[in-house]
Order: structure tokens, then sequence, then C-alpha cells
């Protein structure tokens, strides 16, 4: 039982450090313009990712008869898939929060409002990235579910604050 108690911690700590690894991996704020901004996808382009893991399609393919390696190398290779669109939705937050920092450092008004709300935006979003890299370490042996609502949500706010500005002047 000390054993258990002595390691339990550990695992704890490691998969932390895990996830922070994976964060700092995805956050890398990109130098941009405004009119690079307008080329950043809807939350829509992202809309798959909510379905990507879902369970009821790999409780398909067992009922189907399906092999259970078949059905490993399936989960996998959605995975695979769901890391992508995940560092592509980053990307493209990032960059969108780029824009709007400086359209805000540009903007002839002084709004700690809005730098509050980005503020606040961006810790949502680093809170929700956490989450994600936790239950996809937990996917990999099958437990749980990964949900990325709340990181779509962070990027659809960050969007709906950054159409409320007027474009930086050149």
């Amino acid at each position: 039982m000390d054993t258990l108690i002595a390691i339990v911690p550990s695992f704890l700590a490691a998969g932390f450090g895990l996830a922070l690894f994976f964060l700092a991996r995805h956050i890398n704020v990109l130098r941009t313009n405004s009119t690079a901004l307008t080329a950043i996808p809807g939350v829509e382009h992202y809309r798959p990712m909510l379905r990507l893991l879902d369970e009821r399609d790999f409780q398909y393919l067992a009922e189907s008869g399906c092999p259970a390696d078949v059905i490993r190398k399936a989960r996998s290779n959605r995975r695979t898939v769901f890391r992508r669109y995940l560092r592509s939705l980053v990307k493209d937050y990032s960059r969108l929060l780029a824009g709007l920092r400086m359209r805000i450092l540009m903007s002839e008004v002084e709004r700690p409002d809005l730098l509050r709300a980005v503020a606040v935006n961006r810790f949502l979003l680093i809170r929700s990235l956490l989450q994600i890299e936790f239950h996809l370490a937990l996917h990999v042996i099958g437990i749980g579910k990964v949900d990325v609502s709340g990181l779509l949500q962070s990027i659809e706010t960050l969007k709906a604050v950054s159409a409320s500005l007027p474009p930086a002047a050149a």
C-alpha cells in the first residue's frame, strides 16, 4: 500500500509534465498583420473534431465483428488526425490572437476591459488544451472521451471580439 501511495503522485507529476510539454509544443504566437486574419478559417472548419474520436463509431466496428487490432489501428489513426486538427486550430488561434493584440495596441481608444477579456480567453484556451491532452492520453488506453467544445468556444469568442474592433491602421 505504501508503494502505491508513492507511485500515484509520481505518475500524476509525470502526466502533468507531459501535458505541459505538449502544451508548450502547441502554443506558439506567430507574428501577423490584420490582413492575414481574413485567411483564418471559421470554427465550422474544426467541427469534425467533435465527432472524430466518438466511441459510437468504434462500438459499431466492434459490433460488426471487426477484429480488435483493426479497431485499435482506427482509433490510433483518428487520434493522429485529431492532433493535426488541434495543431491547426492552435496556429489559427495564435494568428488571431497576435492580430487582435496588434489592433488593440494600434487603437486610439484604451480598452483595459478588452485586454482582460483576451487574457481570460487565453487562460481558458490553455486550460482546454491541458484537458484535451490529458483525455487524449486516457483515450490511448480506452478510457473516457475527448471534448473540444471549450477550445472551439475560445476561438469563437476571440473571433467575435476581433470582429468588433476597427481594422488596424497600416
